[in-house]
């Protein structure tokens, strides 16, 4: 039996301040494992809130695209888009 994705829980929601730089993740439950996927670096977050170039706008668009991008992969495609993903069995 292939290994298929069962749903996704989007976690790491990052406050729009510069205290904060949580990474946006995704986690994909597959019918094997959980993998636990970077959608947006809070590094990059933090970075552009500081320079007032991100706004909660840009934030909400990103990660509309960054999700309708993992939608399409297989798990495996999943782990290896960031080399901070990874799997838990």
């Amino acid at each position: 039996m292939s290994e298929e994705i069962l749903g996704r829980i989007e976690a790491g929601y990052p406050a729009l301040d510069i205290h904060h730089a949580d990474d946006v993740l995704n986690l994909v439950f597959t019918s094997n494992r959980i993998i636990v996927a970077r959608m947006i670096s809070g590094i990059s977050l933090l970075m552009g809130y500081g320079t007032g170039k991100i706004t909660k706008r840009d934030v909400e668009k990103k990660k509309k695209e960054m999700r309708e991008f993992y939608e399409k992969l297989p798990p495996e495609g999943v782990l290896k888009v960031d080399e901070k993903n990874y799997a838990i069995p």
